[in-house]
């Protein structure tokens, strides 16, 4: 297995685009990832069963589901206290937003759309926060 990020082949290399758009390139070292979400080899699995689109979106959808089973923090202190990671939503966001925008190949290079969904941002109350311009659904 192997996970591989070359900022110059993002518009030529799905996989280096796929790395940039799901901001996988945790401990970067050349050109190798030391801490992938997703091998190579799992990218490549999902677009050659379901296409560039569909296959980008799963992997997101993948990622958001092993994101939603890791507990963020866990308190036992006078009651349990459970804390679930909010990342899920970004790679469910991610997965819309490639349903509807797709992998554009204009000029033959891969576009990142304007409408693509960023980290997603809370309240002090903990809720998710949507400018008036912005939605998730």
């Amino acid at each position: 297995m192997s996970a591989s990020y070359d900022p110059t082949l993002i518009a030529t290399s799905i996989l280096s685009y796929a790395r940039a758009r799901f901001r996988d390139v945790g401990g970067l070292s050349g050109t190798t990832v030391t801490k992938p979400l997703l091998q190579d080899e799992e990218y490549s699995g999902f677009i050659a069963r379901l296409g560039e689109r569909e296959g980008l979106a799963q992997a997101a959808e993948s990622l958001a589901a092993s994101f939603a089973q890791k507990v963020q923090s866990f308190a036992e202190a006078g009651g349990v206290d459970i804390s679930w990671p909010r990342r899920p939503d970004f790679y469910l966001a991610l997965a819309k937003s490639i349903r509807i925008h797709g992998v554009d190949m204009g000029s033959s290079a891969y576009v990142v759309h304007a409408g693509s969904p960023s980290l997603p941002q809370y309240g002090v109350d903990g809720r998710l926060f949507l400018s008036p311009r912005r939605s998730l659904n």
